[in-house]
């Protein structure tokens, strides 16, 4: 690792070996300005590097700590801050300090903590009164939980942590601070002092990170790789999800923690089927209490196969609500007695799953939609089944439970508005979910998007079709005008590559059978503006 000198704030590089041992060192946690500087900047400064706000803020650091080192007896005189001492243009030893990272916070001798949103207060007065005094904490205390957030492995790391304000007064130390700190962040005092994350279960790791925010997605799970003592290469490109489900598998190949799919989705707005690994930290938002199974000894195996994810559960059957299951999980919630929990999945074959109402955890006792044969018993066998993370619906999978459209693409054409639609038909002005009426047994209309360039040219409407009785879903490409009566205005429309009829210059339908396709949706094409726009629109299941 390199390591910068206080005295002449060079770097310098240390292999950590016997014969090249890393000297002692402290480390900087704080969050990155506008103005920071680079490695390149740092091993050849120029008059303007030792003009910015990233340059001084290292100077003063190093100043900071040759002060309280050599108050201590303790002279240090090496820091490392993430902004210069990693060369950030090589991808691999970029990747190498990231797995390293937790092992460096957990190494250094001291690890300063900067909140450069948190100004000192006065010391407190004699005759200032206790509510006073609590009423200053909690005002810092509220400003300094954003910036703690963004410090997750330094606190969980090192035990010598020291909080400074943006004069570099010191504020606490860890030590002192530990009551705030697990209030603030939802981290349990003994994770806190004994510095081992392993002591809180793997949902309740997640959930620190849940309002942690990040500049490029993918470090939402790659912040959390020492927390969970893995490794895994670093693939920037991939997605946040994708490198999220990454990380997930990975815990698994050493955790058989039945918390890792405790996970709710609050943000849900249609019913669809899900795998059982979460998208983001955020769907651990409330799973702050979620605690280890009495005896995590009786867990299955559960691991990643070319089928999904293999796992055995106990499943029981829902009241009232055929081919919906309760999938019993050996995690419990933090009720007073300690509720097991519970995730609901439907059957899509023969020994093929997939999660759903992904927005609800099952509650022992809570919730009441155990059938009766079996809510009084004791837990059904478990049995072996998989999950696809990416579901994929059978072709003979059929249902009447059709909860609506789904808009997947929005149209981002300026000179594309809604027009006036009949009583009939519901305006959709953007992407997102169109519920279908489940009291409507009839045919359901919903307007999707119209074009008119020219008052007198009138209009191409896009309309979807819902067909209760026939369990039928269609799409419509209606013009809107004198269209029979006025061919030089088709011809115009044509001509100028405004618009591409489906066939026969009339309203057409395109009927599916809801299910009746693997990927149960389909694409809609209108040509506009010497273009085509493509509406994808997706069935789901309810």
């Amino acid at each position: 690792m390199r390591l910068i000198n206080i005295n002449t704030l060079e770097l310098g590089e240390f292999i950590g070996t016997p014969e090249d041992p890393t000297p002692p060192y402290v480390i900087l946690s704080h969050t990155w300005g506008e103005n920071e500087i680079t490695y390149n900047e740092m091993m050849s400064p120029t008059s303007a590097t030792l003009l910015k706000d990233g340059y001084i803020k290292i100077q003063r650091f190093a100043e900071v700590v040759a002060q309280w080192t050599a108050s201590g007896g303790d002279v240090i005189e090496h820091v490392w801050v993430d902004t210069c001492c990693i060369d950030k243009t090589s991808s691999a030893e970029l990747s190498e300090a990231i797995n390293s990272m937790y092992r460096w916070y957990k190494n250094a001798r001291h690890c300063y903590v900067y909140l450069s949103d948190v100004a000192g207060f006065e010391p407190d007065s004699e005759d200032d009164d206790p509510e006073a005094r609590e009423k200053r904490r909690n005002d810092f205390t509220r400003v300094a939980d954003i910036e703690l957030s963004t410090a997750l492995q330094e606190l969980l790391a090192n035990p010598h942590v020291m909080f400074f304000t943006r004069d570099w007064d010191l504020l606490c130390t860890k030590k002192d601070w530990i009551p705030q700190l697990s209030m603030l962040l939802g981290i349990g005092r003994d994770v806190l002092m004994t510095c081992d994350p392993s002591l809180a279960s793997v949902a309740q790791r997640m959930s620190w990170a849940s309002l942690r925010r990040t500049t490029r997605v993918e470090d939402m799970a790659y912040c959390l790789l020492g927390i969970f003592d893995v490794s895994m290469p670093l693939l920037y490109g991939e997605g946040g999800e994708k490198a999220f489900v990454r990380l997930q598998e990975e815990i698994m190949k050493s955790s058989d923690d039945h918390s890792l799919f405790a996970w709710r989705d609050l943000d849900r707005q249609y019913a669809s089927c899900h795998g059982l690994l979460a998208s983001s930290p955020t769907k651990f938002a409330k799973a702050r209490n979620i605690v280890f199974a009495d005896n995590p000894e009786d867990n299955a195996p559960f691991s990643v196969t070319n089928k999904g994810l293999s796992l055995r559960l106990p499943l029981a059957p829902v009241t009232e609500k055929p081919g919906l299951y309760i999938g019993l999980l050996n995690c419990r919630d933090p009720g007073p007695d300690g509720e097991p929990l519970g995730i609901y999945l439907t059957q899509l074959g023969v020994d093929q799953y997939a999660r759903v109402d992904t927005d609800e955890l099952w509650i022992a006792g809570i919730s009441e939609d155990l059938s009766p044969t079996t809510g009084a018993m004791t837990p059904p066998t478990p049995i072996p089944f998989y999950v696809r993370q990416n579901i994929r619906l059978p072709a003979d999978y059929l249902t009447s439970k059709v909860g609506g459209f789904l808009i997947t693409e929005d149209i981002t054409c300026p000179d594309i508005y809604l027009c006036e639609a009949s009583k009939n038909v519901t305006s959709v002005s953007n992407q997102g979910f169109i519920a279908i009426s489940a009291e409507d047994s009839g045919k359901q209309e919903f307007l999707c998007y119209s074009s008119r360039l020219e008052a007198s040219m009138g209009a191409v409407v896009t309309i979807l079709m819902w067909d209760r009785e026939a369990q039928k879903f269609g799409v419509k490409f209606h013009y809107d005008g004198q269209w029979s009566s006025d061919s030089d205005v088709q011809s115009r429309l044509v001509r100028k590559g405004l618009l591409q009829t489906m066939g026969a210059p009339t309203d057409e339908y395109r009927f599916y059978a809801a299910g009746s396709h693997r990927v149960a949706s389909v694409d809609m094409r209108l040509g506009l503006m010497d273009r085509v726009v493509v509406v994808k629109v997706a069935i789901r299941i309810k």
